[in-house]
């Protein structure tokens, strides 16, 4: 087992949104980069950072999460609005993976350039939704397992999923238990 804890950045503090929504959060720290130095030394194998601004489209924290990768020596993996090749470009200059969710979805062509480039060890999909029932159809439909998506959903169109067999890992987040536990 791996520990990889998220560290979820937003106007360059470190929150916990409450089932995903922005108007409930919790800000924990205003000293990212002290928080992952504490996860590095508590005995992390990996930090997971998001910056929830990119997601929300509401401004960046690259630059803030570029430099809490670099202040520590575990890996780390990079989410939040990875949609376009030179995003996720720089963000392997500094991670060892990064997360992609729409574009995934959206852009095989670019995914599998990526997947080319980085190979797919660097490259994990999310599948992100509110519904836990969703989601897993989601995961299963990514993972090929159309069949058991299909006794879940009435239509798939498996064209429009990134499966690929090389890839290595899926992250499923639930928004609607996201930031409850």
């Amino acid at each position: 087992m791996k520990i990889i804890p998220a560290i979820d950045v937003m106007e360059g503090k470190v929150v916990r949104l409450y089932k995903g929504d922005p108007s409930k959060k919790t800000v924990y720290s205003d000293n990212p980069l002290e928080i992952a130095s504490k996860w590095q030394s508590a005995g992390a194998d990996m930090l997971h950072l998001v910056d929830l601004d990119a997601t929300l489209g509401l401004g960046s924290n690259f630059e803030l999460i570029q430099k809490m990768a670099k202040s520590v020596s575990i890996p780390v993996q990079i989410a939040g609005r990875l949609r376009n090749e030179n995003i996720i470009e720089n963000a392997l200059d500094f991670s060892q993976r990064v997360v992609l969710g729409t574009l995934a979805f959206k852009d095989k062509v670019i995914l599998d350039k990526l997947r080319i480039t980085y190979g797919s060890k660097r490259i994990v999909i999310s599948v992100d939704h509110k519904d836990v029932r969703m989601a897993l159809i989601q995961a299963y439909y990514y993972l090929g397992n159309y069949k058991e998506a299909a006794n879940n959903m009435d239509i798939l169109d498996p064209s429009s999923a990134p499966h690929s067999t090389d890839a290595t890992d899926l992250l499923v987040a639930i928004q609607s238990i996201s930031g409850s536990l």
